[in-house]
């Protein structure tokens, strides 16, 4: 008996790992396609803001896909244009969340669109003077003397 790779995994080889155009979402169903083109779309907002908003108006026929997109995109980009895809946000409480991100850029996680770690993506980063954090195990405990 001879075995066959279901037809899935045939075409799973032929799309890219990280989905970046429409094409890429061609085989996901359901809520995979949903997922794909979340990626797809904010990676064309990315690329070109204006573009990409075309694209999401045109591709993206549920109201609330397309919100959870525009979040997305605000949440990750350190773009200031970006900050506009709010306006465009239909449910009342994603707006907000929106809003909210695009006035403290602090929040956004540019580390969350696969950009990976390293300065700026997201953290804490080091202690400035550069010595140990309270409670670390270093030096005197709080309040100056040693432990009891």
């Amino acid at each position: 008996m001879r075995w066959t790779p279901p037809l899935a995994l045939m075409f799973a080889a032929c799309v890219p790992d990280a989905p970046t155009q429409p094409g890429d979402c061609r085989f996901a169903f359901g809520s995979d396609h949903k997922d794909c083109m979340l990626v797809v779309a904010v990676a064309q907002l990315q690329a070109d803001g204006k573009a990409g908003m075309a694209f999401v108006e045109a591709e993206v026929p549920d109201s609330v896909q397309r919100d959870f997109i525009y979040l997305q995109w605000v949440k990750v980009s350190t773009d200031p244009a970006s900050d506009s895809a709010c306006k465009k946000v239909v449910d009342a409480e994603i707006r907000r969340q929106c809003e909210e991100l695009a006035r403290r850029p602090h929040l956004k996680r540019p580390d969350d669109a696969g950009a990976g770690g390293g300065p700026g993506a997201g953290g804490p980063g080091p202690r400035p003077g550069g010595g140990p954090g309270p409670g670390s195990g270093a030096g005197p405990a709080p309040g100056g003397g040693p432990p009891p």
